[in-house]
């Protein structure tokens, strides 16, 4: 039995969760379309390399935009642009962003790094309460992998298994509320007591040592020029999100909301091997509608 719970908890629902209204979606978006303009220009200025990915690549090439429903934005960065970018991001916009990382705030829990936009609450079901749960931007790494098979399997198979036992670690800390949430779908149920019981093994470490030998283990090559690279911490994890550089990179420009932001280099590619059919519109029952925990858009600083 698969011990993935991405797909289930993105679509799970809580008595406490909010549906965005259309309006409400309309403002996420549009804060969300600011965050990026400001991570655009930051990237160019500093000459740092980033993707869309996820459903933004998607609706970049489908809609030349969000996907209408859609209310989040995704990015790709390679490993050394994505450590210049934590470092420098929020300084360059005093005030109006907190960044969230592996390396900078451990105790949060995740393996990726989060931009957050202060003055706003959208608090997801993967947010615990906190000063900082403004509307977010999610960055993945890409990580260089070796060429040479075996050594490639073999970190797979260890980045597959350290980051299995980092989300374990997490449903332990917060077993009561992924027991809640699972409540009315025994599938996730069970699954949410396996990793609660593995969590629970994990604990002899502390969820701030798991977040840094997380990173420590995606980030074991540097490889500029290998052939492959995966993203470890994507919804598909090591080799479901392994692909061949030369598909993602260099980046190429493509139209979203107007303005231009960088895609995979062969975005197709990428779009079959996460969605499948991706140029037919799923049926609206299909459609990924996130709820939030908390949800104020607020007075966003400037």
């Amino acid at each position: 039995m698969g011990l993935s719970t991405f797909e289930a908890l993105k679509t799970a629902r809580s008595e406490s969760m909010v549906i965005p209204t259309d309006d409400e979606r309309a403002q996420l978006q549009a804060i969300i379309l600011e965050m990026l303009d400001d991570v655009h220009a930051y990237c160019e200025a500093q000459g740092l390399t980033y993707l869309l990915s996820g459903g933004n690549v998607l609706g970049a090439l489908r809609h030349r935009g969000f996907i209408p429903w859609d209310d989040d934005a995704d990015l790709f960065m390679p490993r050394a642009d994505y450590l210049r970018f934590i470092e420098g991001f929020a300084d360059a916009f005093p005030g109006k962003y907190w960044v969230e990382s592996p390396e900078h705030t451990p105790e949060v829990g995740i393996p990726i790094a989060r931009i957050r936009r202060e003055g706003t609450v959208a608090r997801l079901y993967n947010d615990m309460p906190g000063e900082h749960m403004g509307v977010s931007v999610d960055i993945f790494v890409l990580e260089d992998v070796p060429d040479q098979p075996v050594l490639r399997n073999l970190h797979g198979i260890r980045c597959l298994a350290v980051g299995l036992f980092f989300s374990c670690r997490r449903f332990a800390r917060d077993a009561a509320y992924y027991r809640k949430l699972a409540e009315g779908n025994a599938s996730l149920a069970r699954t949410t007591a396996i990793k609660i019981a593995l969590g629970r093994l994990a604990s002899v470490r502390s969820l701030e040592w798991w977040s840094h030998h997380v990173a420590r283990v995606y980030s074991r090559y540097r490889i500029p020029n290998s052939t492959f690279i995966s993203c470890p911490s994507g919804r598909l994890h090591f080799f479901g999100e392994l692909y061949r550089r030369e598909d993602f990179l260099p980046p190429v420009a493509a139209s979203f909301e107007g303005r231009e932001y960088h895609i995979p280099r062969h975005p197709e590619v990428y779009l079959e091997r996460l969605y499948g059919d991706w140029e037919t519109l799923p049926a609206p029952d299909e459609r990924e509608i996130h709820g939030y925990e908390e949800l104020d858009l607020g007075k966003p600083k400037v």
